[in-house]
């Protein structure tokens, strides 16, 4: 392995499982414009810009098993390769009160070729977190 590729599985050993399977699941998920292996690196040399993220898919009001879809037999028979099927990375970034480093993130996310980036209103913030935050920011970074 090459010292980047070192670098990086260092850096996730170091992380909660969860974050870790988050992270390792992005990398797989590379599609048009997003580039998972770059994004998780970007993270990874960033940790003190945010405190957690999440790739998904958004959905409106249904529960989207897109990714419960393509992680079948039939679909990954047909791809030829299983899919993690997501567009959205949401962020839980560690900026409060320093706008040097919330304009650091933003430079970071410019640099991914992302269609949308912002942050949610606060209000979907808290309402998608589930509440127990006092001031919750999320950033979502869409690719089409």
């Amino acid at each position: 392995m090459n010292n980047s590729i070192n670098n990086i599985h260092a850096q996730l050993l170091d992380m909660p499982l969860v974050q870790r399977l988050n992270l390792e699941l992005m990398q797989l998920a590379s599609f048009n414009n997003f580039d998972g292996p770059k994004v998780v690196k970007d993270l990874l040399d960033n940790k003190d810009l945010w405190q957690a993220c999440i790739m998904d898919r958004e959905a409106s009001n249904t529960i989207s098993l897109i990714k419960l879809r393509d992680m079948g037999k039939e679909m990954v028979e047909r791809l030829g390769y299983p899919v993690w099927n997501v567009d959205t990375l949401f962020i839980l970034p560690n900026v409060k009160d320093d706008s040097e480093k919330e304009e650091r993130l933003w430079q970071i996310i410019k640099t991914w070729n992302a269609d949308e980036h912002s942050y949610l209103s606060k209000r979907d913030a808290q309402i998608s977190l589930g509440g127990g935050l006092a001031d919750p920011k999320v950033l979502r970074v869409f690719w089409d």
